[in-house]
């Protein structure tokens, strides 16, 4: 009885390894999604948090534009934002030189809210075909 109790909690813990792999494989899929939605909350003076950044200040490079700060000038910043996939979920970074002196308008890298279920309604179904293939 305990072998058979041993057999299904080691064939559980093996289902729940490849889900958790399938889950990571299909995230990393929508790597450009994620970029592409961190870079138009940029655009919209969001930071990760759903906080609206500072407005533009006459001194400042963009004197002329109106609204919130958006890191936008040449676009190298927004071109720098990039993804990091470890063992413990995804994270966007900025490979861009200007990064750390940015980072000082906070968690500007990163998803709000809805664009995180935005992701998750994504990939979801995806990620729900491979485990019901697992369980066939």
């Amino acid at each position: 009885m305990v072998s058979i109790i041993k057999k299904k909690a080691l064939k559980l813990e093996r289902l729940i390894a490849r889900i958790n792999v399938i889950v990571r494989e299909e995230v990393i899929k929508e790597r450009d999604l994620i970029i592409k939605m961190n870079r138009e909350q940029l655009r919209l003076g969001k930071k990760a948090d759903g906080s609206r950044m500072p407005k533009y200040v006459k001194n400042s490079k963009q004197p002329s534009a109106p609204g919130p700060i958006t890191l936008f000038d040449k676009g190298e910043f927004h071109a720098g934002i990039d993804t990091l996939f470890d063992d413990v979920g995804i994270e966007l970074i900025g490979t861009d030189v200007k990064t750390p002196f940015l980072l000082k308008y906070g968690n500007i890298l990163g998803l709000t809210t809805p664009n995180i279920k935005k992701l998750q309604n994504t990939v979801r179904p995806h990620i729900m075909a491979r485990i019901r293939k697992l369980l066939i």
